[in-house]
């Protein structure tokens, strides 16, 4: 009796046991789901705040007055506004013309450049040319100064960039740039080589040295990586970093190149900027959908542990 007993209550209490694990993988299978429904809604609620706060901010940021710049050699001279029947950029660009035009003509001193006061009008001229005309408008523009004095400093920023202008285009700065650019070519190749033959030497070494050292690494007899995917990872490393100062090696001898050189002086300067703007732009980009992933990460992980309790 005692023994039928006994076994009655073995074969009751395993399945209670179950009961128990059926209404504990009910319940986690319930967090889960409603996870999976609340967090779309959160992140709905986030995209709906951000517009709110950028539209705030529109509303408190001031009014801005557009201008355009006038450059010469891909330098700035100074910024000029324009109205609506004249646009900044138009201006600038006829000023900046004006302005070229005067430095490629050799014949035309820079004493030649001066200042015609009118009423309400300033005007830089070279010769019987004028180059740029200067508004109260603009003085105003400017934080308030008064329009001869503007028109003052546009006068000499202007000489002093044909000065500069006409300075890198004389034959014997060219000639001097020339060889300056070649021997940056002899430099260019020697370094080539250099790292060539360098890393061919480093990677024969180490590969005769360390790649039967390697081994699988296990933690508690868990094989976490294999020693072909280990070697595989150290090489790509040392390609990486092989390929990253070939990079440098070039980009510096283009930098130096290009400021030799006035045609390309502005291309030299703009070199840093046109390699690491690409780059900012991705890093925003994946810095922007980190959200994204960080949700998709935690549904997979969901998504695993729904599985895990279904079976």
């Amino acid at each position: 009796m005692i023994t039928n007993d006994i076994a009655a209550f073995d074969l009751v209490k395993p399945c209670s046991d179950r009961w128990i694990k059926n209404r504990y993988r009910r319940l986690g299978l319930f967090l889960l789901i409603m996870m999976l429904v609340a967090l779309p809604w959160m992140a709905t609620a986030q995209e709906t705040q951000a517009p709110n706060r950028d539209n705030q901010a529109e509303q408190i940021s001031p009014v801005m007055i557009p201008t355009a710049p006038v450059m010469l050699d891909g330098e700035v001279l100074f910024e000029v506004r324009g109205v609506s029947a004249y646009p900044a950029e138009v201006r600038a660009k006829k000023v900046s013309n004006q302005i070229e035009a005067f430095a490629l003509d050799v014949s035309r001193s820079t004493q030649s450049l001066r200042l015609v006061d009118e009423s309400g009008l300033t005007t830089v001229f070279a010769g019987k040319q004028p180059l740029t005309a200067v508004v109260d408008a603009d003085g105003r523009f400017e934080g308030g100064v008064e329009r001869q004095v503007l028109a003052q400093v546009y006068l000499k920023r202007i000489a002093e960039a044909v000065e500069e202008h006409r300075e890198q285009r004389k034959p014997t700065n060219l000639l001097f740039a020339l060889l300056y650019a070649l021997g940056a070519t002899g430099i260019l190749a020697s370094g080539w080589w250099g790292l060539r033959w360098t890393f061919n030497r480093l990677d024969a070494a180490i590969e005769r040295r360390y790649k039967t050292r390697v081994k699988d690494f296990m933690v508690y007899k868990v094989l976490i990586f294999q020693a072909d995917q280990m070697w595989a990872g150290f090489r790509g490393t040392q390609q990486a970093c092989r390929f990253l100062l070939m990079f440098l090696l070039i980009y510096a001898y283009f930098n130096f190149v290009f400021r030799l050189f006035p045609w390309t002086a502005y291309l030299g300067k703009q070199l840093f900027h046109i390699i690491l703007d690409p780059l900012r732009v991705m890093g925003k980009g994946f810095i922007g959908a980190i959200p994204s992933l960080v949700f998709l990460v935690i549904l997979v992980l969901l998504l695993r542990s729904v599985l895990k309790f279904s079976k």
